[in-house]
């Protein structure tokens, strides 16, 4: 006789089983996974998958992460967005965060959204902290930068001169760029603005005014305000 549990296995439709991607261990367990089976389509008609982060202590689950529910051409959820997963303090306070992205692939670009799960060890839970400018697309850019024991979010925009006109800001057409740079803020329990960088360059693509303009962003952090 089938036990109940394998009947409900059988049962369980393909959507629901995951295959484990990536995993991580140190002061937490976390483990990345990924939607056996397609659960929608890109914005080109390719297969998207449902994603799933489990966050582990001890044995004890502290955080679950899961696709919301969703028909097969929704561009709301975050689906899987690629094998990303990291453990690193962001807010300062000794305890490593979660990093994941969950995203969505367009007809003529990607979105990939940067999770920040944060530890309170007062309620032994983890929480969602990350700032909602902390994504990556084609024109909008994000990544970490350390300076010295600090760890700030840049976000990278277009920063349009007042001279180009509308009709002119095509989607990928070489323009400067703006770095806002975001400190976690205990205070506040959130991500503040630090300082903002106007760029010198002109550029197609944020990650590319990322790479290129690194080190004048980390220049400028380094003196003193």
């Amino acid at each position: 006789m089938k036990t109940l549990a394998a009947l409900l296995l059988l049962a369980a439709p393909a959507f629901a089983q995951f295959d484990q991607i990536k995993r991580v261990t140190g002061r937490f367990h976390v483990e990345l996974l990924k939607s056996h089976a397609p659960t929608g389509s890109s914005g080109l008609g390719e297969p998207l998958y449902d994603v799933e982060v489990v966050v582990r202590q001890g044995g004890r689950v502290l955080y679950e992460y899961k696709t919301p529910s969703h028909g097969p051409d929704s561009v709301a959820p975050g689906y899987f967005a690629d094998d990303f997963l990291e453990l690193r303090d962001v807010t300062g306070d000794g305890v490593p965060e979660v990093l994941f992205h969950t995203g969505f692939q367009y007809a003529t670009g990607s979105l990939a959204n940067e999770h920040v799960l944060h530890y309170d060890p007062r309620h032994r839970r983890m929480t969602e902290i990350g700032h909602k400018e902390f994504s990556n697309s084609g024109t909008h850019g994000f990544r970490w930068l350390t300076v010295g024991k600090r760890v700030l979010g840049v976000v990278a925009v277009r920063n349009w001169p007042a001279s180009v006109a509308e009709e002119d800001r095509c989607h990928y057409c070489l323009s400067p760029f703006r770095y806002t740079l975001y400190e976690w803020n205990a205070g506040a329990g959130a991500f503040t603005v630090r300082r903002q960088v106007d760029g010198r360059g002109q550029f197609e693509m944020a990650g590319e005014a990322l790479d290129a303009e690194w080190g004048l962003i980390r220049q400028l952090e380094l003196k003193p305000r």
